[in-house]
This record gives structure tokens, C-alpha cells and sequence, in this order.
């Protein structure tokens, strides 16, 4: 019996707090807090056109329709901060994140995205799963999976996903540079590696596929 009523209650809450319910809109120029969203209700979207600040990042995902937030402007952060979809700038003392960026991210520690469109400096610059990197990114670790333009760091990384889909459009440069599908354009650092090569590598010691060269590695 115990056992049913501990069912029933998280249901309950669940239902209470989590079912599915018709989102709402609210437009703002400014949106202020020590993490803004918490000042709206669950359900809906707010879209700040102009100035969203705050100390820490927004809790996305504590249930399926929590408040989400699209920045058209400047989303700045004491510590971090997270947004759906920023257009503009997103700057934090330590961390951003953004489901879509088209602009500038900013942070002493990391910056992270789906997709992005436009720069990305900080320690670590990561774009996550499906999401490509068109643009720069600055950082002593940048990854993405289709990258076109720039990577410069200490260690440069376009990667491949599970079905083998990913590619360099342009220029890495950094100690080690890898591109785990193709590479068009070209690697600059200590050692570089592509799966398949059309430009050139530079550095102490190039990887093509299976084969290894020094120096100089061409590739058409």
C-alpha cells in the first residue's frame, strides 16, 4: 500500500507541476534578477529585446515547459548565464550557454551551444551535438562537428558524430589540430590530423588518414 500512495503522489506532483500546458508569451526590453526567468511563471516564453542581466544562469529543463528565454540584444551574467536564443551578445564572469547564438559569447571559462553563428571566446568553446560552428572560435579547447571558419587555441577539434557526418571548412590553428572527417582549407600547429585532406597542413609532424608526413602535408 505504501508503495501505491508514493505512486500517486508523484503523479500528482508531476501533474501538478509538470503536464503539458498552453505556453504565453511575454516581450520586455529589460529583464533584471539574480536569475531573471524566476521571476516569470513556468510556461512561458519571454523574449527581452534589449537588456537581460542577472548572477547566475536560469535552471532550463526541471520539467518539460519551464520558462525559456530569447535575448535579442545583450544577456550579461556575474557568474553565468543561459539562454534558448541569443541574438547579440552573451557575457558572463564564468560560463555561457545558448541553444542558438548568433553573435558573440564571451566568458572567462566556457561557452556552449547547439549552433552558432558568429565568435565564441573563452577556455573552452564546445558546440554540442548536432550544431555546427560558422564563424571563430577562440579558447584554449574549441569543438565543434561541421566547422566553417576559424578554430585557434591550444587544441582545435571538428568532429565527426555517430553517422560519420562532420568536416573543417577553413583554418585551425593551435598545438594539435584534428579533424576527424574531411579538412578544405588549412591545419597550422605542432601536429595536425584530417581523415581526408584538400589544403594543406603545417606542422611537426601531419596526419592523413593512415598515412604520416612532416612539415608539409598537401592534400587535393
Amino acid at each position: 500500500m505504501p508503495a501505491f500512495i508514493t505512486v500517486g503522489v508523484l503523479i500528482a506532483m508531476w501533474a501538478l507541476f509538470c503536464s503539458p500546458r498552453k505556453y504565453t508569451r511575454i516581450v520586455t526590453p529589460f529583464s533584471f534578477g539574480l536569475t531573471p526567468s524566476l521571476q516569470y511563471p513556468k510556461n512561458e516564453t519571454v523574449s527581452v529585446y534589449g537588456l537581460r542581466a542577472g548572477v547566475w544562469m536560469n535552471e532550463f529543463g526541471e520539467c518539460p515547459e519551464t520558462v525559456a528565454s530569447d535575448v535579442h540584444g545583450a544577456s550579461i551574467g556575474l557568474f553565468a548565464m543561459k539562454d534558448e536564443t541569443l541574438n547579440g551578445v552573451q557575457l558572463s564572469g564564468l560560463m555561457n550557454s545558448a541553444r542558438t547564438l548568433n553573435g558573440v559569447q564571451i566568458a572567462s571559462l566556457s561557452n556552449y551551444s547547439s549552433k552558432v553563428n558568429g565568435v565564441q571566446m573563452g577556455l573552452i568553446n564546445t558546440v554540442l551535438g548536432w550544431g555546427e560552428v560558422s564563424g571563430v572560435q577562440l579558447g584554449l579547447s574549441n569543438k565543434g562537428r561541421d566547422v566553417l571558419g576559424v578554430q585557434a587555441g591550444l587544441v582545435n577539434t571538428a568532429r565527426i558524430d555517430s553517422q560519420k557526418r562532420g568536416f573543417l571548412r577553413g583554418t585551425q590553428v593551435g598545438l594539435a589540430n584534428f579533424a576527424e572527417g574531411s579538412a578544405h582549407g588549412v591545419q597550422l600547429g605542432v601536429y595536425n590530423q584530417a581523415q581526408t585532406l584538400k589544403g594543406v597542413q603545417i606542422g611537426l609532424l601531419n596526419r592523413r588518414g593512415e598515412r604520416y608526413f612532416p612539415v608539409l602535408m598537401i592534400g587535393r
